[in-house]
């Protein structure tokens, strides 16, 4: 058996946060669904608006119209939001995993990273033999 395959240990997987298991790639590809939605969306709205203008129903052509604007109004003000919370959150958790690992001494830091099971020293030694 080569020496390569004998020695071959696979990759671990990084344990992430019990919150942030939704894969960052998803998120990206969900919030571009959503924005093109969106915009699908203020384009059929403001099209039906034209044709109800053409039709001779004011009215209604100008209720559509704000019900676009609100929608536009309220998308941008709750992704401004909810983008602001989570930049605000991810800084102040940074900050505070880079407290908690500042407490820490080398044996509480080793025992963290094995319960994690993230590559220790151990583990280190054994593959540089």
């Amino acid at each position: 058996m080569p020496t390569a395959v004998r020695y071959y240990r696979p990759p671990r997987r990084i344990p992430r946060d019990e919150g942030d298991d939704y894969p960052r790639r998803s998120r990206i590809r969900d919030l571009i669904l959503v924005l093109v939605g969106l915009i699908i969306l203020v384009v059929i709205l403001f099209g039906l608006s034209y044709l109800f203008q053409l039709w001779g129903l004011y009215t209604i052509s100008l209720a559509l119209q704000l019900f676009t604007i609100i929608i536009i109004y309220v998308s941008v003000g709750v992704g401004f939001a909810v983008g602001l919370t989570y930049f605000v959150m991810q800084s102040f958790l940074k900050r505070e995993f880079r407290k908690r690992f500042e407490r820490m001494d080398q044996a509480q830091y080793e025992q963290y990273r094995k319960r994690m099971g993230l590559d220790t020293s151990d583990d280190r030694e054994k593959s540089s033999e």
